[in-house]
Order: C-alpha cells, then structure tokens, then sequence
C-alpha cells in the first residue's frame, strides 16, 4: 500500500505583490470585506491560510459581566440594535473616524490618524478635541487597570445606552489574528468558525515561534 505523504505544519513568505498592499477577505455568507494586511502563507493539516491582521484597529461593543469585559459576538441579533449607536458614539471621538461591521472583528477607519495626529499636537506643545478625548479614554483605562485584567488587553474607546444597559466599545491591544484561503486567483475568502477553532492555536504557536515577525 502506498504511504500518504505527510505534509508538515509551517509558515511561509508571501509574495511581494501580496506584501505591497492591503488585501481585501470576503465574507461568504454577508458578502462583506475586511481590508487586511498580508503577513503569512500557513500550511496546517495540508490547507494553506493566508495569515492577516486588520488594516484598521480592531474594536468590539462588549458590556461588564462581573468586572470582565464580554464582547457581543458580531453576529448575536442583538448587533442590529447596538451597531447604529455604537456608530455614533465612535463618530464622536473626532473627524473622519468611522465604525465599520466588517466581518469577523468590528474595525474602526481613520483612528490610527486620530492618534497619530493627537501624537503631533503634542510634540509640538499643542492639542486638539481629538487628542484630549484620546487623553480622557487613557486615564480611564488606567483607572481601570487595578481591578481588571482586561485593561492590559483593551482599550476603552466609548460607553453607551441602550435601554438603560450599558455598553463598551473597546480597542483590542494584541492584533487579531485572522485566516483565509484563496478561492480563486487573488480573491480570498474569510474561514468559517468552526474551522478557524482548530487552526488559529497552531498558526498562533508558529507565529509566536517566527523570529522574523
């Protein structure tokens, strides 16, 4: 009987072309894009993955369950009803910042230019709303950091209301891992859950053992 050749778990280059610029996953149930950067080809279990991390910062609508920070799951029926609020809430931290339901993980467009120019103002003495409201997010999550562990994890971007509970909008620290393969030529497709269980610990693992990342 011939013997079935083993393929090896392992991480590999992309290709500079997949390297240059963002890349958009789809989503194959909602049709929706997360704009990512390239960072890896993962071989795991034979399947080949496209290793990415989000363009924009990642971000979560999550409430206080006993002092720790639950996020609500994208797709709980729930998200309808917090998402528009959320939108407003984040659209308040300054100009040309938006709440994006992409897939997978919430992102937030134009909050790495927020910080950045919050950054600038201060270097040269100034400030500006969006650098004060920057600075108010940061002392609350230090406020934050005796009692929850989470403060190291996230960042705390906005709170609000609805029907009298309350909600969190929260920056994830750590970047989020993300896997998709190649459906056809250049076009990528997010995995679904069950898939992505199994195989994110052991990219994570390879990842964390890449001296080169």
């Amino acid at each position: 009987m011939k013997k079935k050749k083993v393929v090896k778990d392992s991480l590999e280059e992309v290709s500079d072309e997949l390297a240059s610029k963002p890349v958009a996953l789809g989503c194959p149930k909602t049709g929706k894009e997360l704009v990512c950067y390239a960072e890896r080809i993962a071989v795991v279990g034979g399947e080949r993955y496209l290793v990415a991390f989000p363009k924009d910062p990642a971000v979560a609508i999550a409430f206080d369950e006993n002092g720790e920070v639950s996020p609500v799951p994208n797709d709980d029926p729930i998200m309808d009803e917090l998402f528009p609020l959320a939108e407003a809430c984040v659209a308040d931290l300054g100009p040309g910042v938006t709440l994006l339901r992409t897939p997978t993980t919430l992102t937030v467009q134009g909050l790495n230019e927020l910080v950045e120019e919050a950054k600038d103002m201060e270097a040269e003495g100034g400030d500006s709303e969006g650098g004060e409201e920057k600075q108010e997010v940061g002392e609350a999550e230090e406020d934050d950091d005796d009692d929850e562990e989470d403060a190291d994890e996230v960042e705390l971007l906005g709170e609000f209301l609805l029907e009298g509970e309350e909600f969190l909008i929260v920056r994830f620290l750590e970047p989020i891992l993300i896997l998709a393969k190649e459906h056809t030529p250049g076009k990528y497709f997010l995995i679904d859950e069950e898939e992505e269980q199994d195989a994110i610990p052991v990219v994570d693992e390879m990842l964390c053992g890449d001296a080169t990342i």
